[in-house]
């Protein structure tokens, strides 16, 4: 994958990867908390010395969407994602384009936390499976310059 480094003083893991359609593509893993993820994505953004976020792409879990489902969006609210809201409150910007996988459903209260850190179950790992597959697909078309509004409308559709 390439060398590791980390920006000071923040929690933060990365990755550079090769990519035909752009060498300098950089994966990031933030290492905090995931409702402190904006602390890590700052730090990146700052390191880098990234002014245009346009460049940004986000790819989280999301528990609102149902499992065997993808969203991509370019801009939005966080939805009650705290992660999401992390990162929009450290840069100071809704405007970001990201993928959103879905992990639904939702049992909501106090089993959330318990379901969102649990392994997903025999009955599921096909959907994961294909998921997973058709999110990489769209990923790679995205680094390879489809538009956005292409894959939203390809990809947003639900395959369930």
């Amino acid at each position: 994958m390439g060398g590791f480094t980390e920006p000071k003083k923040e929690k933060t893991l990365k990755a550079k990867v090769r990519h035909s359609s752009d060498p300098k593509t950089l994966l990031v893993y933030p290492q905090t908390y995931m409702n402190e993820s904006g602390r890590s994505v700052q730090a990146v953004v700052h390191w880098y010395k990234l002014t245009d976020l346009s460049c940004l792409l986000l790819v989280y879990d999301e528990i609102a969407l149902p499992l065997g489902q993808l969203r991509w969006a370019k801009s939005g609210g966080a939805g009650g994602h705290h992660g999401l809201e992390s990162i929009q409150r450290e840069l100071g910007a809704r405007d970001i384009v990201r993928l959103r996988f879905g992990i639904g459903p939702d049992p909501g209260g106090a089993r959330r936390a318990d379901y969102v850190l649990s392994t997903f179950g025999v009955d599921e790992r096909d959907l994961l499976e294909s998921t997973l597959k058709r999110a990489v697909l769209s990923l790679r078309e995205y680094l390879g310059g489809v538009d956005l509004s292409a894959l939203m409308t390809k990809y947003n559709k639900a395959e369930l």
